[in-house]
């Protein structure tokens, strides 16, 4: 696919923390041909790993390693 598919945080967060719908997603983003994104992505992305850290969603070390 050869199309600009737009990506809130929640389609990106799901690349690493495992829920309803994660791996359909990651899939079609995967084959998006390029992908948008609004500039607080960066930002509340950041946060959704620090809160799936906090929850014990994903191992601390991997939530660093995505961040740094």
């Amino acid at each position: 696919m050869n199309e600009i598919v737009y990506v809130d945080t929640s389609a990106l967060l799901k690349q690493y923390i495992e829920e309803k719908g994660s791996l359909q997603t990651v899939n079609f983003l995967r084959e998006a041909g390029f992908l948008g994104a609004s500039v607080l992505v960066k930002v509340e992305f950041v946060a959704g790993i620090a809160k799936a850290s906090r929850m014990q969603w994903i191992d601390p070390d991997k939530a660093q390693m995505v961040v740094s």
